[in-house]
């Protein structure tokens, strides 16, 4: 098995040389899967010949708020959110003002706080 170091956008290439490189059976995905969790959707789609349609920003917000959510089941507040802050900014790199919103929900400290601010983020970027 071979673990792919940085993900990139032509998985199906990557993963089709590795294996052909080194013989190994299977190519494991790591960190590509942080706050991106189509990644297995991605590759499953490139590898069968099909396409993958990229998830929009509301189903992006809305699997962060889903992290999050179990986040602060297993860990409770403060810790549960706290601890998201390095998956928060994987899971938002891609939207527009992802820069200016990672700044205030790394503010964010309970899941009300996380909440709130994605709403007010949603309803400000028009994003469903």
């Amino acid at each position: 098995m071979v673990n792919r170091p940085r993900p990139t956008r032509r998985k199906k290439a990557d993963i089709e040389r590795l294996k052909t490189h080194t013989g190994c059976p299977a190519v494991m995905i790591g960190r590509g899967a942080i706050g991106n969790p189509w990644v297995f959707a991605e590759v499953r789609a490139r590898l069968d010949g099909g396409t993958f349609t990229p998830p929009t920003p509301g189903a992006r917000v809305r699997a962060l708020l889903r992290h999050a959510r179990e986040a602060v089941g297993i860990d409770g507040e403060p810790r549960g959110i706290i601890g998201m802050r390095r998956v928060t900014s994987a899971y938002i790199k891609y939207l527009p003002g992802a820069r200016e919103l990672r700044g205030v929900l790394m503010q964010a400290t309970t899941l009300a706080e996380l909440e709130a601010l994605l709403a007010g983020y949603r309803h400000d970027a028009a994003v469903a």
